[in-house]
């Protein structure tokens, strides 16, 4: 299997978290585009480890899927995209002007950044800026 990804995507990154979990490979390359990412999370994670057998519970999976796509992406992946590689002067920034003033502090969410300690403890995570190694 060979995956075509683009390092800074967070939607990359899925991808990359879901590989990386022990016993599964891949040939990386490094590219500007991936597609539909969820349904690629989807297809690698098809098993006991990260899918359930139960049927309410892969309800579950897909909803917090569809969730982080519908509803975290725009608001964080978008705005994160438009400043790390969009010119200062590209209309695109009118955008964020609301956004960013708020930032994204997660002091008053204790249970997300618990929730992201549990993740980043998970074997095989790594951070969205580790390059794959070849296999």
């Amino acid at each position: 299997m060979k995956l075509y990804d683009y390092l800074e995507s967070g939607n990359g990154y899925k991808v990359r978290l879901t590989l990386a979990r022990p016993g599964m490979t891949c040939d990386w390359e490094e590219c500007d585009i991936l597609a539909e990412s969820n349904a690629i999370v989807w297809y690698l994670a098809e098993g006991p480890a990260l899918v359930p057998a139960d049927r309410l519970q892969r309800a579950r999976v897909l909803q917090w899927m569809f969730f982080e796509q519908y509803s975290h992406e725009p608001y964080v992946a978008t705005p994160r995209f438009i400043v790390r590689h969009l010119p200062p002067d590209s209309p695109r920034r009118a955008e964020l002007a609301d956004r960013l003033e708020r930032g994204y502090d997660l002091a008053p969410y204790p249970h997300v950044r618990a929730w992201l300690d549990r993740v980043a403890a998970e074997p095989g995570h790594l951070p969205i800026t580790a390059r794959p190694v070849a296999r």
